[in-house]
């Protein structure tokens, strides 16, 4: 390779990181001060607020504080609730933010949750001990992971993207009765109820599924430095 195609090539490579990093598509969820999802008359107001990330809203802007809300992707957990008394809970699932969400008259929008992953082109997968996606979530990151013993979870959230499927398994390290759990193509999100799932390890792709991660042509990132990231294109896992 001559000196004067090195750097066109960085150049490249460069720019296809740019465009895999936007490839990104994040949960998302609108928050309105107004009633209807629209705008407050106020000028001084900011239209709406929006939110990428989990957490509680209730004091993020005076009182009354928000009073309605819309989903553009993904899905969401919203409580709403009174200090010491009830607490509402909508699950709401992103329609680019054509269905509009009001507050309870005297309840306020409090904690909000991105369900699943955050961002939807990655297959994450969230397993919760209380139904409702309630409880502390047991975010699985990778492709695999193992439990030191059995839990049992009653609500489960997974990325719907490119039709992936996920394997449990009763027992650590990949052992005892398993389940394969296949999304919804509907949503973008896969939200389920349960009973009971008891879950001692779980991982991406189901054994002798045509949608196992194992079987597709995928981009392979490797990280040179924290600046650069290379794309590689056409590997096979």
């Amino acid at each position: 390779m001559s000196a004067s195609t090195f750097p066109i090539l960085i150049t490249s490579l460069i720019l296809g990181f740019a465009f895999h990093a936007t490839a990104q598509r994040l949960q998302y969820i609108r928050f309105y001060t107004s009633v209807d999802c629209k705008p407050p008359s106020q000028a001084t107001l900011p239209p709406y607020h929006n939110y990428t990330e989990s957490g509680n809203i209730t004091t993020d802007v005076a009182n009354p504080g928000f009073q309605s809300y819309c989903v553009v992707r993904g899905a969401w957990r919203v409580e709403h609730s009174w200090p010491q008394q009830e607490t509402d809970i909508n699950i709401s699932v992103g329609d680019g933010c054509a269905t509009c969400y009001r507050a309870r008259t005297t309840l306020r929008f409090g904690v909000i949750r991105y369900l699943g992953g955050k961002d939807l082109t990655a297959p994450y997968f969230t397993l919760y001990p209380d139904s409702n996606f309630g409880g502390r979530e047991v975010p699985i990151v990778g492709n695999a992971f193992s439990f030191n013993q059995t839990y049992s979870f009653m609500s489960y959230a997974f990325n719907s993207y490119s039709n992936w499927t996920w394997q449990t398994y009763q027992q650590p390290n990949y052992r005892g009765n398993s389940i394969c759990i296949r999304p919804n193509a509907v949503t973008e999100v896969t939200l389920v109820n349960i009973t009971s799932l008891n879950v001692g390890s779980i991982r991406l792709g189901c054994r002798n599924s045509a949608n196992s991660p194992r079987s597709k042509n995928v981009w392979l990132i490797l990280a040179i430095s924290s600046a650069v990231i290379i794309p590689i294109a056409g590997i096979i896992l």
